[in-house]
């Protein structure tokens, strides 16, 4: 089934070409967000503190290295664009999920007919339905990525004085053990990073398919992965292949400028619209597959009881 989400999946997402270019508008404008929010207030608080802008990598290494120095001469600027770049880090977030909405509902609507074509008016209507049902399903799965991460750091810190104890036994073998902790931390951490943005990327699937609250289309997607596992493998080699492309893109734009600036907006959201459709067909797929086999055990069941009343 993952070959043919695949498949089906990357088809749908490269001819969803309005959608990208919606999502492209809106990229557009949340730079123009961080200009507007970030950008310019500190551009003013600069200026109105006489800052001199040739002594700026001066200021930077000072801060660093003696930040004491620099505080109370900077502080007002610091304060401003501090407060200026997490008020565009709220909106840019809301936003994020405005337009989140709007493309899983497209791409339901292209998954569900092929032939449909995206509109903006469609677009605004799923955006302004499926917000407030993401917003709070995020905050719940943050809450419930933050309740793990402590447990798995209480866990951690657990063992760690179970391996002191070890070693203090046999010094012998504090190297390996020590190794060892590290390693299946990381391993640990990395499965539980995959685990958590995988239930959260299938929940918000969930709950614009189905229109769920929260605590169901996390509990439908916590059903999903323990009853295919490899859809976290899944999941995971598609953002490392994301991330990848994007640091690629990076060094174009640092070497091209402008144009790659440009291409590297279109092919980000691509790959975002593509990654976002492939779950969408394989949520879609997995269940017809789940109907199909629970009518089939009824159809089973029935036909079982009739033969046994019949005979």
């Amino acid at each position: 089934m993952i070959i043919e989400s695949l498949k089906e999946g990357i088809y749908l997402g490269l001819s969803n070409y309005r959608t990208v270019l919606i999502r492209l508008v809106f990229s557009l404008f949340n730079l123009l967000l961080l200009a507007v929010f970030a950008a310019v207030p500190i551009l003013v608080a600069v200026a109105q503190s006489g800052m001199d802008w040739s002594d700026a990598g001066e200021i930077v290494s000072g801060l660093l290295h003696s930040p004491l120095q620099y505080l109370g001469q900077y502080l007002g600027v610091l304060l401003i664009a501090g407060t200026s770049f997490a008020f565009y880090l709220m909106v840019s977030s809301f936003l994020y999920i405005f337009v989140l909405g709007g493309t899983l509902g497209m791409l339901l609507k292209k998954v569900a007919a092929p032939d449909y074509q995206a509109s903006y008016s469609a677009f605004f209507a799923e955006c302004g339905k499926n917000f407030f049902r993401l917003t709070r399903l995020i905050y719940l799965v943050l809450a419930g990525g933050f309740a793990l991460s402590l447990a798995a750091a209480m866990l951690g810190t657990t063992l760690n004085a179970a391996m002191h104890l070890i070693i203090v036994s046999w010094p012998v073998t504090e190297a390996v053990l020590m190794t060892f902790n590290q390693v299946s931390g990381a391993v640990f951490g990395v499965i539980l990073l995959s685990v958590l943005l995988a239930t959260a990327a299938f929940s918000a699937v969930l709950s614009v398919e189905n229109e769920m609250n929260s605590p169901d289309s996390v509990q439908g997607a916590i059903r999903l992965i323990l009853d295919r596992p490899v859809v976290v493998c899944l999941f995971t080699a598609m953002l490392l292949i994301y991330v990848i492309i994007n640091i690629v893109l990076f060094s174009l734009i640092q070497a091209l400028g402008v144009t790659a600036f440009v291409l590297a907006l279109i092919v980000k959201n691509y790959l975002t619209v593509v990654i976002w459709t492939v779950l969408t067909v394989y949520c879609r797929q997995f269940g017809e597959q789940r109907l199909y086999e629970t009518q089939s055990l009824n159809g089973s069941l029935m036909a079982t009881s009739y033969s046994s009343t019949h005979q």
